[in-house]
């Protein structure tokens, strides 16, 4: 079964070429980080039945936002299932207001409010 997982600094992807199997027949499970897909099917035959499983797990890395997991089976024969990750950084551009300054008090002089 070929997949393929990419992890980059903006999401975590895996696509799986299930293309032996319906969506019905598959199923995605999350377990705290543990990350399973399995796949069952059972094919009628004329002397019994053949069956063809399969199970595929990883452990998500902690960055990885699980709250927005999600699966998509594509008309090709493939399940992607991706999820972003969490950003923690500062921004890195941002406008600075420029605030007016009072005019400098000279000696002597009484500071006048406004």
């Amino acid at each position: 079964m070929a997949f393929l997982v990419v992890n980059d600094d903006s999401k975590l992807s895996i696509s799986l070429n299930v293309k032996q199997f319906k969506p019905e027949e598959l199923s995605v499970n999350l377990n705290g980080r543990t990350l399973k897909i399995e796949g069952k099917q059972e094919i009628k035959e004329k002397n019994g039945y053949t069956v063809r499983t399969f199970v595929r797990q990883w452990t998500l890395p902690k960055k990885v936002d699980v709250k927005q997991l999600k699966s998509t089976f594509t008309e090709d024969g493939y399940l992607a299932v991706e999820a972003p990750k969490i950003s923690r950084k500062s921004p890195t551009s941002r406008i600075i207001e420029i605030q007016k300054a009072m005019p400098p008090v000279k000696e002597n002089e009484e500071v006048k409010k406004p």
